[in-house]
């Protein structure tokens, strides 16, 4: 007596509609790759572009109180960003840094290009804060005037009294 043994396998057809299914799949992966490298990139310049506004905010709230009576103590000490004193209506300066803080004052001096305007609270009402705008740009040879740079833009305020 012979016994018959039944053969389950794919066919052929079904063996090459799963390839075509997984190659689809692999090639909608590799179209997401260059997207996913992006945003990671985009993500960690804002990150920089934060970590350094916040870096140039504790500068300037580490500049002395009183620039109506001591103008020299009106600069920050990390950066020499001129606070403005009461009289004077703003100041601005300009920096191209590098994502771990160093800077210059040229564009080659780094991916960065941040522009603080310190605007003091007019002779009128003294005893107003003093403000600050801290724009963080890049790249840094781009304009930010003209351009469509990506940026970090941040303001705060500063108690010159």
């Amino acid at each position: 007596m012979k016994r018959e043994i039944a053969c389950v396998a794919f066919s052929l057809v079904e063996v090459t509609i799963a390839l075509a299914v997984a190659s689809f799949c692999l090639l909608i992966l590799v179209g997401l790759l260059p997207a996913g490298i992006n945003m990671n990139h985009n993500s960690f310049a804002q990150t920089v572009g934060i970590n350094l506004s916040t870096s140039i905010a504790a500068d300037l709230e580490a500049t002395g109180t009183n620039c109506a009576t001591s103008p020299t103590n009106c600069t920050s000490p990390i950066y020499s960003i001129s606070i403005v004193a009461p009289q004077n209506s703003s100041a601005t300066k300009t920096l191209y840094m590098q994502d771990n803080g160093s800077f210059g004052t040229t564009a080659a001096s780094g991916p960065f290009r941040v522009t603080v305007t310190t605007t003091g609270p007019g002779a009128a009402n003294a005893h107003a804060a003093t403000t600050a705008r801290i724009y963080v740009t890049w790249p840094a040879a781009a304009n930010p005037t003209t351009g469509r740079p990506d940026s970090v833009d941040t303001v705060i305020s500063l108690n010159r009294n």
